[in-house]
């Protein structure tokens, strides 16, 4: 009888083990590889507002709301107190890209074209992960000075700089 019975515990075992991971195998759905839940997408996480005016967009070489640079998307451009304001933002944070005439300026800046002076600044963010990185600022800035290089010969200064 001890033998019998020890081998059908066994069995047993055995038999209800991979029962039991089976089960455990049907609960647990597999995915298919994809970015982590609740990681949103960054075109979703960003808002944008209104549309580039037509002067600004011919100056900065086609660069609209809803354009990428690198890491960033413009997010809005508008004309306010003789100052072309680009904001650029991602996931998690953002700043602010401010062009004006060399006339109209009121500091050395950090950029200059023939006809503009390119600052930039008004970092934000809205987590700890969203930090601002130079690096990427610059390439960013880079970007749109060389756009407004490229045009400035070509295109009148944009209404209300």
């Amino acid at each position: 009888m001890g033998q019998k019975s020890r081998t059908g515990r066994i069995l047993g075992g055995l038999v209800g083990a991979a029962v039991a991971v089976g089960l455990l195998s049907s609960f647990c759905e597999r995915r298919p590889k994809s970015k982590p839940t609740g990681t949103p997408d960054p075109v979703e996480a960003v808002h944008f507002t209104g549309d580039t005016p037509n002067d600004v967009r011919a100056l900065l070489d086609g660069l609209a709301v809803r354009s990428k640079i690198g890491a960033w998307y413009v997010t809005r451009s508008w004309i306010q107190e003789k100052r072309l304001l680009i904001e650029l933002s991602r996931q998690s944070s953002g700043f602010t890209i401010y062009v004006t005439t060399t006339e109209a300026s009121y500091a050395p800046p950090p950029h200059e074209t023939a006809r503009y002076h390119v600052f930039y600044g008004g970092f934000r963010s809205w987590n700890d992960s969203g930090n601002v990185q130079a690096s990427e600022t610059a390439l960013a800035v880079g970007d749109v000075v060389e756009r407004i290089r490229r045009r400035e010969n070509e295109v009148p200064i944009p209404a209300g700089m």
